[in-house]
């Protein structure tokens, strides 16, 4: 019997449970609502049973379990003594007190007197309305570890699932997964059965009524160049780009996964939905994948999803595999199916796949070790089987943080999860963002002097030096990861000028340093706030305002709010175009960057960085980029030598008899066809007025590859 069967079964006998005899409640509207309660009651806890028996460990299983069991003895003990009832103690101790893992004998209900089941319909009737909310709290508890919440997403379910071949490869096991795709899941939720389900939950009365007020009689119509279309009544689907709809595509989906077969377990995602099933042979494991398929087939009839079966795919994971090819950067650079695949990543500035799976890596066991909740964060830690020479997840982690110790800050701040209710615009005060300088694009189209002229011109129109204070700020980190350093000038109305250096951390990326500038210099006018009524923060920092307009800086906005008494505006400009303060403030960052560093936290996302910092590698620049499809083509095959010249064609295609050029002279290769081949001589005069080296014509500026591609196509030559 499972752990939860005897709360069940105690809510299931109270309900049906005939009442003869001398067994009289109070009236018969007493019994509906004890019926009702109950009922509620039992759906509270089928709920919690099914999101614990699928979801988590048996921990969490029995922890909930407890809790359950604590709500309904102190109830049952306060309703028993404000009732002053003379009953069989000994039966409610004994229900109470039983271990989880031992199933209950059916209690012996026909010893219970009138005053008995009275007790335990006051306790039942006044745990549904007082103590629900325990339970629903810890229901909750439980679902936030299944679905979306702040820095959990898919990849969790995918690192999750990869430790899971690992550790099935290591015990000499096979992993089949089945990828279910649900087609326009948000689109074609049954609204009928999204109902069902939430009383099913126990979410009725006010709730409930709103909830179905929400999602009925809704309408939508197309707006197109002025023109409104008939509007249409949205039959299916929750209406998207809100905040509660989630919430209720999660109710719908929470029994996606009912009662698997053995063997297979399940991840869920909002509605992406993954079945796996390790075993020592594939035909046991397709066995059971597909019972659960068949399983899965009868939810979506039943509640009207559909199954995209075009999408759903599976794959077989084994220690057999079969390797593919880099087909992808062949497309992208059009290179011959010969050429080395470390070429092709070089030109198109595309890591290696391995490169890029240990930074990924890394930043998931970062981040699981910032949730100190999270299963695999006590994964992590645990031993893991080296049966086999290949890495898991948790081995490779463990292995690229000891290579990377020494780059890899010493301490990490948790990740805590807050409910942000207040606006943004609330915190901040009297606080204007503007993130943009009027005239000034976007793109590198102006010269510096250009964005210089339009920059001062804003500043006297709209912050007049008479009037306003200048705060100019910047940030500064070496290789944009280490030492970081905040630079802020100030210039008062009065004429009075003030400087600060300041060193902000030994590991600290260029966004970091903008954002302590800011707040640093927030602090300044705090001190002076007497001295003016008007301040604009000046900063090159575009991704900072935009962070900050979006809510994410709450030290930011504590350090504004805190001068709101002022008349505050934070105004982008552009960087290194000759404005003055800007560049103090720039020479300022840079000094506090090389001044002593100490030690310190850095957050997830500061994390990433560092992580992403350790495996980029810089980026040459490349006129190769600014040609055209077919242009890139012929300089990328003529760089490698992977091309359709006689020398590639004779010695690594094997499809020429001789390697010789038709001129006769010497082998025909790049060089050879770019630089000394008589027979296009007169067409390299042309277009070459002067000897060309042979690296500016296949490395040089665009000019000088366009000839090259021109040069080629005139030639004939296919390469």
């Amino acid at each position: 019997m499972l752990p939860w069967q005897w709360v069940l079964d105690l809510v299931e006998t109270l309900v049906r449970t005939p009442l003869s005899g001398d067994l009289v409640l109070v009236n018969s509207s007493a019994i509906a609502d004890t019926e009702r309660s109950l009922e509620s009651l039992k759906s509270v806890i089928e709920m919690s049973k099914k999101v614990i028996d699928r979801s988590l460990l048996l921990s969490e299983h029995e922890r909930l379990h407890k809790e359950v069991i604590r709500i309904l003895a102190e109830e049952l003990e306060i309703c028993l003594t404000k009732k002053k009832s003379k009953i069989n103690m000994e039966f409610f101790t004994n229900l109470v007190s039983k271990d989880p893992q031992d199933s209950l004998e059916e209690p012996e209900w026909d010893n219970l007197t009138t005053e008995s089941l009275e007790a335990i319909e006051y306790a039942v009737r006044n745990m549904d309305r007082f103590q629900k909310s325990k339970l629903l709290e810890e229901v909750v508890i439980v679902l936030s570890r299944l679905f979306q919440i702040q820095y959990k997403s898919t990849e969790d379910q995918t690192t999750h699932l990869s430790q899971v071949v690992e550790d099935a490869f290591q015990s000499k096991k096979v992993t089949l997964a089945v990828f279910v795709d649900l087609q326009r899941a948000f689109d074609k939720v049954w609204k009928d059965g999204l109902l069902a389900k939430m009383l099913r939950y126990g979410i009725s009365g006010r709730m409930y009524k709103w909830t179905k007020s929400y999602l009925y009689n809704r309408r939508a119509r197309v707006l197109v160049d002025g023109q409104c279309g008939q509007k249409v009544l949205l039959k299916q689907g929750v209406p998207q780009g809100g905040v509660l709809p989630p919430t209720l595509f999660i109710l719908f989906m929470n029994d996606l996964v009912p009662e698997l077969p053995k063997g297979v377990q399940s991840a869920l995602y909002a509605d992406d939905l993954v079945l796996w099933c390790s075993e020592e042979y594939a035909s046991t494991a397709k066995y059971r994948i597909q019972t659960a398929l068949d399983i899965i087939v009868t939810w979506a009839k039943q509640w009207c999803v559909t199954i995209n079966r075009e999408k759903t795919t599976g794959t077989l994971f084994t220690l057999s595999p079969k390797t593919q090819s880099n087909q992808a950067l062949r497309i992208i650079t059009g290179a011959m199916k010969s050429t080395p695949i470390k070429s092709m990543e070089d030109i198109t500035n595309i890591p290696p796949l391995g490169k890029r799976r240990e930074c990924k890596a890394m930043i998931q066991a970062t981040k699981y070790q910032c949730s100190q909740d999270h299963p695999m964060n006590t994964r992590l830690k645990q031993l893991s089987s080296g049966r086999l020479k290949r890495s898991s997840f948790t081995l490779e982690t463990r292995a690229l943080q000891r290579k990377h110790q020494e780059a890899l800050p010493k301490y990490i701040e948790p990740i805590v999860f807050t409910m942000n209710n207040t606006p943004c615009e609330e915190k901040l005060g009297n606080v204007t963002i503007q993130t943009s300088v009027p005239l000034i694009t976007t793109r590198d189209e102006q010269t510096s002097n250009v964005k210089k002229i339009l920059t001062m011109s804003m500043l006297e129109e709209q912050y007049p030096s008479e009037t306003w204070v200048r705060v100019y700020t910047d940030g500064s980190a070496t290789n944009a990861t280490t030492n970081g350093g905040a630079g802020i000038y100030i210039k008062y109305p009065n004429g009075d000028q003030q400087s600060e250096a300041i060193p902000t951390g030994l590991h600290c990326s260029n966004y970091k340093a903008e954002e302590e500038a800011i707040t640093h210099a927030a602090h300044s006018i705090l001190n002076k706030i007497d001295d003016t009524s008007q301040v604009v923060f000046l900063t090159d920092a575009l991704s900072v305002l935009q962070a900050l307009k979006n809510d994410k800086l709450p030290q930011l906005q504590q350090a504004l709010y805190n001068i709101k008494s002022l008349t505050t505006v934070i105004q982008w400009i552009p960087s290194h175009c000759g404005v003055w303060g800007n560049e103090q403030a720039d020479r300022l960052a840079k000094y506090g960057a090389e001044q002593q560093q100490e030690e310190n936290p850095v957050c997830f996302s500061e994390m990433k960085t560092i992580i992403k910092s350790l495996f980029n590698t810089p980026q040459q620049q490349d006129s190769y980029h600014q040609l055209t499809r077919s242009e890139q083509t012929t300089i990328f095959r003529l760089r490698t030598g992977h091309n359709r010249l006689n020398l590639h064609l004779h010695k690594v295609m094997k499809v020429v008899p001789s390697p010789m050029c038709p001129c006769g002279e010497a082998e025909q290769d790049t060089a050879h066809l770019l630089q000394s081949c008589n027979l296009h001589q007169a067409l390299t005069d042309k277009i070459w007025h002067s000897v060309t080296s042979l690296e500016e014509k296949l490395y040089g500026p665009v000019d000088s590859l366009q000839k090259t591609t021109r040069f080629v196509e005139e030639t004939g030559i296919q390469v």
